[in-house]
């Protein structure tokens, strides 16, 4: 059950559902991995895939491997998207198509509300797609 919550998000958050993608967050609910400028609750994650979306057109995100246990649903996944709009991560409007791997883990309570997510990106990878970064030996 808790994994189809999770694939009902994905779908609203491709679909540029941001209602429908917070909505299935418990009101307190706690998510850890925003920059600070957010702070760490449903509205700050809100804000935060506001500002992506206006940098990155077509920004969706596509699932590799969803794992269920218990209460937690840990999910690996890659985002996408044409950076065509505002800044992102400091860099002005580069025009490539970025795509970067990530792992997202979701608590549930008994009412199927989630109520803490985790989420660590490879920021590495999407350092470099933006030209911030080089990978070592090059």
């Amino acid at each position: 059950m808790n994994k189809q919550r999770v694939f009902d998000a994905i779908e609203a958050f491709n679909a540029g559902d941001l209602d429908g993608y917070v909505a299935g967050y418990a009101q307190d609910a706690i998510v850890h991995g925003l920059p600070a400028e957010f702070g760490n609750s449903p509205e700050g994650h809100r804000g935060f895939l506001t500002a992506m979306m206006s940098a990155l057109s077509g920004l969706r995100i596509d699932t590799r491997t969803v794992v269920a246990e218990g209460d937690t649903v840990a999910v690996h996944l890659t985002y996408s998207g044409v950076h065509d709009g505002g800044l992102f991560l400091g860099v002005r409007p580069t025009g490539r198509q970025l795509r970067w791997p990530a792992m997202v883990f979701r608590r549930y309570d008994e009412a199927g509300r989630a109520v803490e997510r985790w989420m660590i990106s490879d920021t590495a990878v999407l350092r470099h797609q933006l030209g911030i970064d080089q990978p070592a030996g090059e």
